[in-house]
């Protein structure tokens, strides 16, 4: 299927209410109580959802909340995700003059906002992947033993994900393997810069602002709070008396950990063994969803995250897609997860 959203999200949220749909026409009767949540603001952080949901806690109160909104690992490689990274998204916006000045009449004499945005990116993080804001690893932790043993399990081949990717090899912090680097490190990716003329040919211009916006990707043991404190008091420091600087935080949310132990997981074990014919791999994502550690921490409610797309079905960009036969079984995990479940929650 091939759509926007086919993957991210619409397709994985089909196979839940197929999977409801079939109990109903199989058996008659679906062995648990099922609220559907549907919301279409993830993109943007959610921002009305929490509210949304405080505001309807009675009627929204569950034993586990079923997300679908990971991957499996790869073809044929079923995955139960138990880990997501979180994360703290700012931009800062640099101004000099109260206008753009022409290079020839002003240069030398004025700040150039362009050279300073770019001089503080520059400095926040080094080639080798270390991101240098004063602070930002306090409390990441390793990934522990049976983390390490089971990530070690992966089919994970460097050359390969770089070359499907384009790339002559893999970046970051090279004392660290790849999954450690991609699931269980925190990251600084400038995700855009602007300021002065960018279009054709040349225009010899001093800007009046430039700007730059910068995600960070949080593990567990990072305070996003805190984190967005010490990336604005980087920026700050950095920027010349001659120039003015905004700071705005757009988004804040933790890293998250459910635990592999929980009832729910082992149920979800059981429904990908029944759905898939395989047992799942356990993995971490990278991203974030910002409304599991509201349903963890805020309403208390456990959540499991089902992922029956692929890495490779291209969400957010052209062609995004969802495998017929992934789609499939999908709504067969879900069904056996209403059984599996139901009988271990009594």
């Amino acid at each position: 299927m091939y759509a926007r959203g086919a993957t991210d999200d619409k397709g994985q949220l089909l196979t839940h209410l197929l999977a409801a749909e079939a109990w109903m026409k199989t058996i008659g009767d679906i062995p648990l109580n099922l609220i559907y949540l549907i919301e279409g603001e993830e993109e943007i952080g959610s921002p009305h959802l929490e509210e949304f949901i405080l505001e309807h806690r009675e009627k929204l109160q569950a034993d586990v909340v079923v997300i679908s909104d990971t991957s499996q690992f790869g073809p044929e490689m079923p995955a139960l995700c138990y880990a997501l990274r979180g994360l703290t998204y700012m931009e800062f916006i640099v101004t000099g003059a109260n206008q753009d000045l022409h290079s020839g009449m002003f240069g030398g004499i004025v700040p150039n906002p362009n050279q300073v945005v770019a001089a503080i990116v520059a400095e926040m993080k080094g080639l080798d992947g270390r991101i240098r804001i004063p602070g930002f690893y306090d409390g990441v932790k390793p990934p522990e033993g049976w983390e390490v043993a089971e990530y070690e399990k992966l089919p994970w081949n460097d050359s390969d994900l770089a070359a499907q990717l384009g790339l002559p090899g893999l970046s970051g912090e090279k004392e660290y393997p790849a999954p450690v680097r991609r699931w269980y490190r925190p990251t600084l990716d400038v995700n855009g810069m602007y300021g002065g003329y960018a279009g054709k040919g040349a225009k010899t211009v001093i800007p009046s602002i430039a700007g730059a916006k910068v995600s960070m990707r949080l593990v567990s043991g990072q305070n996003p709070e805190r984190v967005a404190e010490l990336f604005e008091a980087f920026v700050r420091e950095r920027v010349p008396d001659d120039c003015k600087v905004e700071v705005i935080r757009y988004q804040n949310s933790p890293a998250i950990i459910i635990p592999v132990d929980h009832p729910a997981m082992q149920a979800a074990k059981v429904a990908f063994r029944n759905g898939f014919g395989k047992e799942p791999l356990l993995i971490r994502e990278g991203a974030s969803i910002p409304i599991v550690a509201f349903f963890v921490d805020t309403m208390k409610m456990p959540s499991i995250l089902f992922g029956f797309g692929l890495p490779d079905d291209n969400p957010h960009a052209p062609n995004e897609k969802f495998t017929l036969a992934d789609f499939h079984r999908g709504i067969a995990t879900s069904a056996h997860f209403m059984d599996v479940y139901s009988e271990a929650a009594g």
